[in-house]
């Protein structure tokens, strides 16, 4: 699988130090918030698993890997690993960089978007983030292909955040069975307000058993995505 990942790095290399330098620029800049550099950490995992994915569309090598001594489960599961290892890259770039940055520089425009960013609170939620959008994008992309599974996975995902917000204005606003969590606060530096609900949480339960909870949640996503990959990938014709 790593001689997989390996053709694939090969392939979209440069592409991903050019995403990667855009990220840095962006943890570099004063005006960065905390949510919108996981928010593109997220999304250019997302956009470096892709990069492989759109050279194997357009020079139609994809079925030329299916009729070599390769089974597809081990082409799905080489898939997962590369998107396992971008999340990786990804994580120790913005964690890294604005530890470094907030180090370096203590002005509080800074300190004030970069901070959030310094807790296992943090790490918990930009991984849980990463992981659920590979989770939901590869049996997407293993059923339909590049050019479908695009469109699918960001009409689902649009779907799915409109009725979470219509869920949330219902219960808190209309119902009032919670205290409203859109909070104008909350809607300023929407990262600070979800790190701050996990910061929350791993304090009730304590740090051991929040990261343990949050690595089975993450490895129980890898699993029942893998499976239905496989399935998928499997039944599909070229």
């Amino acid at each position: 699988m790593l001689r997989l990942c390996y053709k694939d790095y090969l392939a979209g290399r440069w592409l991903w130090l050019a995403t990667s330098a855009l990220l840095v620029l962006y943890i570099v800049q004063p005006i960065g918030s905390s949510v919108v550099i996981m928010a593109l950490g997220a999304a250019l995992v997302l956009a470096n698993l892709m990069i492989p994915f759109i050279f194997e569309d357009k020079d139609k090598t994809e079925a030329l890997y299916s009729s070599l001594p390769l089974t597809r489960a081990m082409i799905v599961r080489s898939r997962y690993l590369l998107g396992i290892l971008l999340l990786a890259g990804s994580g120790l770039l913005i964690f890294g960089m604005s530890t470094a940055v907030g180090a370096i520089v203590q002005t509080p425009i800074y300190q004030t978007s970069l901070r959030p960013l310094r807790s296992l609170s943090a790490v918990a939620g930009l991984f849980l983030a990463g992981g659920l959008v590979i989770t939901t994008y590869l049996p997407v992309y293993h059923r339909w292909g590049l050019g479908r599974a695009n469109i699918f996975f960001a009409a689902g995902w649009l779907v799915v955040f409109a009725a979470a917000v219509g869920l949330e204005r219902l219960v808190s606003v209309n119902l009032k069975l919670v205290d409203p969590l859109l909070t104008t606060e909350f809607i300023k530096d929407p990262g600070k307000g979800v790190i701050g609900w996990l910061e929350a949480m791993r304090s009730a339960a304590g740090t051991p058993l929040f990261m343990l909870a949050a690595g089975a949640l993450l490895g129980i996503l890898f699993l029942i995505s893998i499976r239905l990959s496989v399935r998928l990938y499997e039944q599909r014709d070229f």
